[in-house]
């Protein structure tokens, strides 16, 4: 049953969509109204967030032994996709000759796999033996064995390898989740504190290096905005969701990073990634409503109102965002060029054989910066993997991406998850898949590809025998969407 308090939540998306509204209007007039709607608004929300907290716990730290398992996924989280040294082309790393920077990748990833072969554990009856993580590995055995017919057989062998390592770090972490039985609390906490505090320093770092190609555009030296935006929407769910139950942050420190966060993202100019966040938080609020049907109903209202004020406000100061200010209509048209560069590498696939199997995995690297020289990827994950692994290969990859959101999604198999973790798993996967879209991430080494796999030991984690569960009693603690402040 929904508690007095928690309706009272519903009547912030209607005072929100009547202050924007109005202040589209008649803002001057509103000025007074405003504030003081705005004023009751935060009211009600602090109201309901005080009445709901739980008692802090602190959870247990990762087992000893296990605990450079937070400082590797935070490693692969950031070092692929980090690019310092200037004047290289695609071609370049194809041909052979790697970077300080891909050195450094390489051997993140390989001191990794020994650390992994290190402390391996056994199962200890988690869903996480060879037959059930078949789906991670799938399309990336394909990879590796593409090294046969690829157009770039050295860069297809070692970036397929490279690919092997997260999921054998997930099995690993599986394990480790069950071993401590707190939920994954530990593991979330340990790694995402560093990846947080981490992109606080980028973030700063970014303002005094501002991204060459575009000074308009916020990213730090030696990455994308795009990039940085991923980046930036993974640290705001986190904190928005995990909050200080398990996080650890203080109320002001988690407002001000929140903060920090949001304007450096509007500064990014990501337009994917504006409607991720909007997917991924309606996607959390549906979610955490299995613990508090308060929060399927605010995120269903919000939904309705939002779509609502967008089509009665958007102007031209917002098609402007959206559209980076230059080009207008034919700049959103296509994407920025993508769905043009989209429909080109389509038509490099004029045999039964490319189809099937492609070209070889990391061969758009080649054949793309051959139609456009301003890309060395296909700008979007299904296209990258078609070219690469062909259609077989593209299934294989539709089929992990099933597993791991099954897996998050299913009510079964995440009862052994702490209910913020269950939340902001599922709200990162579809987080990442969203910016994907627009992307090569999701199948090459980079945040992505590593967050699916970090998310896939939740998946993992659960135990074999799934009829057997007795229920831990974590899941009986309330869930929300606006954490503990």
């Amino acid at each position: 049953m929904v508690k007095e308090r928690s309706r009272a939540l519903l009547a912030v998306p209607f005072v929100t969509a009547w202050l924007v509204l109005g202040a589209a209007t008649k803002p001057l007039s509103l000025a007074v109204m405003a504030v003081l709607a705005g004023a009751a608004t935060v009211a009600i929300l602090w109201i309901d967030i005080r009445s709901n907290q739980p008692t802090p716990t602190r959870p247990p730290a990762i087992p000893r032994g296990h605990r450079w398992l937070a400082v590797s996924w935070f490693l692969m989280f950031a070092v692929s996709e980090q690019r310092f040294t200037g004047g290289r082309s695609p071609l370049d790393a194809t041909s052979g000759n790697i970077s300080p920077e891909i050195a450094f990748e390489l051997l993140v990833y390989g001191t990794t796999f020994l650390l992994i072969l290190r402390h391996w554990l056994p199962a200890r009856g988690t869903a996480s033996t060879p037959r059930d993580v078949r789906p991670l590995f799938a399309w990336v055995v394909m990879a590796v064995l593409s090294t046969t017919w690829s157009v770039v057989p050295l860069f297809s062998l070692v970036r397929g390898v490279e690919m092997l390592v997260p999921p054998l770090l997930a099995i690993h972490t599986a394990r480790v989740i069950r071993l401590s039985g707190d939920g994954g609390r530990g593991v979330v906490r340990a790694t995402m504190r560093i990846y947080v505090i981490a992109l606080a320093f980028a973030v700063t770092t970014g303002w005094f290096t501002p991204w060459p190609y575009d000074a308009a555009r916020f990213a730090w030296h030696g990455t994308h905005p795009l990039v940085v935006a991923n980046l930036l929407g993974i640290g705001i769910i986190t904190l928005a969701i995990a909050g200080r139950a398990v996080l650890g942050f203080g109320r002001v420190t988690r407002a001000a990073l929140i903060a920090y966060f949001v304007v450096a993202l509007f500064y990014t100019q990501p337009r994917t990634d504006y409607l991720a966040l909007v997917f991924a938080a309606l996607t959390g609020l549906w979610f955490a409503g299995r613990f508090r049907i308060s929060y399927r109903a605010f995120g269903l209202v919000y939904a309705a109102i939002g779509l609502v004020a967008f089509i009665v406000v958007a102007n031209s100061a917002i098609f402007n965002i959206s559209s980076h200010g230059t080009a207008g209509a034919q700049t959103i048209g296509t994407l920025d060029g993508r769905t043009t560069l989209w429909q080109l590498s389509l038509q490099l696939l004029t045999t039964v054989k490319s189809w099937l199997i492609g070209f070889g995995y990391g061969a758009p690297r080649v054949k793309v910066y051959s139609l456009a020289s301003w890309s060395g990827s296909a700008h979007s994950s299904p296209i990258e993997l078609l070219l690469g692994v062909g259609a077989i290969g593209l299934v294989l990859f539709i089929a992990q991406l099933v597993f791991i959101g099954w897996g998050l999604g299913s009510r079964t198999r995440t009862r052994t998850l702490d209910p913020r973790v269950q939340v902001l798993a599922i709200t990162l996967f579809f987080f990442v898949i969203v910016h994907g879209i627009v992307s090569s991430e999701l199948v090459v080494p980079s945040s992505s590809a590593t967050m699916l796999s970090f998310l896939a030991s939740f998946v993992l984690a659960r135990p074999r025998e799934v009829d057997a569960l007795v229920s831990p009693s974590h899941l009986a603690e309330p869930t929300r969407l606006v954490s503990r402040w």
